[in-house]
């Protein structure tokens, strides 16, 4: 029976991941800088921060790696307060988990406080007894100690812990971490599904998926 979950916000929890695959790339053409190509595919892999400094270093920009990633979490901000909404039967499933007694932190690679605003607006927020950045936890996705950490705050055992991502580099690092992972279907991803499928213990795409998963593995 399920005790603990550790869910991603971009892609997962919120309709956010076109903005984000284009926010690093709008922002290089907005100073006149042509991206190298496939600069988004690289960049969803980074937390913030290490977005910030992949572009001043790479692309010579004259500000800190700080301001660059305030500029980035201010764009964040922009979107997230005013048109982010949430993707499709996470309500239901979070209502379950929490009726379920069962213990729910966010592992996210945007800012914590920026994605607490956004949970807080779209009234997310009161499921979490935390909400981490991959910076606070000391890891990105890239590497299993990131939801090894995650599970060293919970407290629970790997067995009866769930890892909810949108994304397969994270998803699958949850998968080499020895967790149980759920992954969740997300458009700009869409061409990742059958892989993710081979290795994830759940895949949650249509309404029925979330509601067998509720069934199976929350309501027993």
């Amino acid at each position: 029976m399920i005790k603990g979950a550790i869910f991603d916000v971009d892609g997962t929890l919120v309709d956010s991941m076109d903005m984000w695959n284009h926010c690093g790339v709008n922002y290089l053409k907005s100073r006149g800088i042509t991206p190298e190509p496939g600069l988004s595919e690289k960049l969803a892999t980074f937390p913030i921060n290490v977005t910030g400094e992949y572009l001043r270093e790479h692309y010579h920009i004259d500000r800190s790696a700080a301001e660059i990633t305030k500029d980035l979490n201010d764009t964040a901000l922009d979107f997230y307060m005013n048109r982010a909404e949430r993707k499709p039967y996470v309500t239901e499933l979070l209502d379950a988990l929490s009726e379920a007694g069962v213990l729910m932190i966010t592992a996210t690679a945007s800012d914590s406080g920026v994605v607490r605003r956004l949970l807080r607006r779209l009234g997310l927020e009161k499921y979490f007894s935390g909400i981490y950045s991959c910076e606070e936890l000391g890891w990105d996705k890239m590497h299993p100690e990131c939801y090894l950490k995650c599970l060293t705050i919970l407290d629970t055992e790997k067995e009866t812990t769930w890892v909810f991502e949108d994304m397969l580099h994270a998803a699958h690092s949850a998968h080499l971490a020895g967790l149980r992972v759920g992954g969740m279907y997300d458009r700009p991803s869409a061409a990742n599904e059958e892989i993710m499928r081979s290795f994830c213990d759940r895949y949650l795409k249509t309404e029925e998926d979330f509601g067998n998963f509720i069934k199976e593995e929350v309501e027993i």
